[in-house]
């Protein structure tokens, strides 16, 4: 199951990542996130 937004903004709140910054934060995340997945299902695919 992927981060959820609601996560990373409370992340983002409470370490004062705002504006452009949180931008760039949620999309690296989001990348990191979906490579992490797709390596964790490669390795258990049940």
């Amino acid at each position: 199951m992927p981060i959820s937004f609601i996560a990373l903004d409370a992340y983002a709140r409470r370490y004062g990542i705002e504006g452009e910054a949180f931008d760039r934060f949620h999309v690296f995340m989001t990348a990191i996130d979906t490579e992490w997945l797709a390596y964790v299902g490669k390795e258990d695919p049940a």
